[in-house]
C-alpha cells in the first residue's frame, strides 16, 4: 500500500473512530471527575475481558488503546473515551467494551466514596485476533 493510501486509510479510521467513541464520551457541558487515578489505585470487582466475537479483525496493532473511563462512586463505570488507538478500530472498541463492563471497589477520599477518572493503556499482542 503506498503512502498515500495509508494516509487515507488512517484518516477514515480516525474520523470512523470520533464518529463512533461520541456517543460514549462526554456532553459538551459535562466534565469529568478532577481525581484522576490509575488502575494501580483501583481494586477490581471483575475481570477485564476483550471478547471479539465472529469477526476477523483487520489492521495493524501500532501500540497500546489509551482509555479514560469515569468511575463512579458505587464503583461501576459510567462512560469511557479513547485517548488513542492501538491502530485497530476493532481492538479498541472491544477495549472500550471490556472496560465498561468493569466494576471496582468504590474510591475513597478522606473515608468518603468519590467518583474518579481512570486512564489506563490497554496493551494488546500485535497478532491477537488475526487471521493467519
Amino acid at each position: 500500500m503506498n503512502l498515500q493510501m495509508q494516509l487515507v486509510s488512517r484518516i477514515f479510521i480516525a474520523i470512523s473512530l470520533l464518529v463512533f467513541a461520541a456517543p460514549f464520551c462526554c456532553a459538551a457541558n459535562e466534565s469529568w471527575p478532577s481525581t484522576v487515578v490509575k488502575i494501580e489505585d483501583l481494586r477490581t470487582t471483575s475481570e477485564f475481558e476483550i471478547r471479539i466475537p465472529a469477526i476477523v479483525v483487520k489492521g495493524k496493532v501500532t501500540g497500546p488503546a489509551i482509555i479514560r473511563a469515569h468511575v463512579a462512586t458505587d464503583g461501576a463505570v459510567v462512560r469511557t473515551a479513547l485517548l488513542s488507538s492501538c491502530g485497530n478500530a476493532d481492538l479498541d472498541e472491544a477495549s472500550l467494551r471490556a472496560i465498561r463492563a468493569m466494576r471496582f471497589d468504590p474510591y475513597l477520599v478522606n473515608g468518603e466514596p468519590t467518583d474518579v477518572s481512570l486512564v489506563l493503556p490497554v496493551h494488546i499482542p500485535k497478532n491477537f485476533g488475526r487471521s493467519r
